[in-house]
């Protein structure tokens, strides 16, 4: 952060309604930084050189990543991170004729991307699913979702994680289970599915 940025980002946090003169006034009508500006931290008064390293970084590794992929790979990912149904669906097209390792290269930024926020990004979520189910990938899809914490999953998910579980074998889809039963919300909710279609079946 330059200097000069600083000591705007300290004015900003100190005065609620800061001189036209500072370049960071503009943001005040902003409901995320009206937020922001009630928490105690001041960053005004932190060093942010190593998030700022962090954030750079993350940037260069998301690039070098596309470097590795072929033209269809990166189309695939492009894709699958458009949060759009019909993209999502080329994505998965192009993702079947991919080899093993951009399969891999492109679940892993999918995952980078869908946790880049507090709360799991559900578009994302939906890519993420479609991509490791594919018979390539199914053996893993399990170990690949439980890099996830089983807190972060939502009742918003339960069709997705059941459409997953009916391409598994008995033991990775027990595991799958056993792991998202650490989530009562979630368990309770899939479980009313379960019998929702159970009745249905009937």
């Amino acid at each position: 952060m330059k200097p000069e940025n600083k000591e705007n980002l300290k004015a900003l946090e100190n005065d609620p309604q800061p001189s036209s003169n500072n370049i960071l006034s503009k943001f005040m009508e902003d409901e995320w930084v009206k937020g922001w500006m009630n928490i105690k931290v001041k960053l005004g008064e932190c060093d942010l050189k190593p998030y700022y390293y962090f954030s750079r970084s993350t940037q260069r590794i998301d690039q070098s990543i596309k470097n590795l992929l072929s033209p269809d790979a990166e189309k695939c990912l492009d894709a699958f991170l458009s949060r759009s149904d019909s993209q999502r669906e080329l994505g998965h097209d192009l993702f079947e004729t991919l080899n093993d390792s951009e399969k891999m290269l492109v679940v892993d930024s999918i995952y980078d991307q869908m946790i880049k926020s507090e709360d799991v990004d559900v578009e994302l979520f939906k890519s993420l699913i479609a991509a490791i189910s594919c018979d390539s990938l199914l053996n893993n899809s399990v170990e690949i979702l439980k890099r996830i914490p089983a807190s972060k999953f939502t009742t918003g998910m339960v069709g997705q994680l059941t459409s997953l579980k009916s391409k598994l074998s008995g033991d990775n889809a027990k595991e799958l289970d056993d792991y998202l039963d650490a989530n009562p919300e979630l368990s309770k909710a899939r479980e009313l599915t379960n019998r929702f279609g159970r009745k249905k079946h009937s």
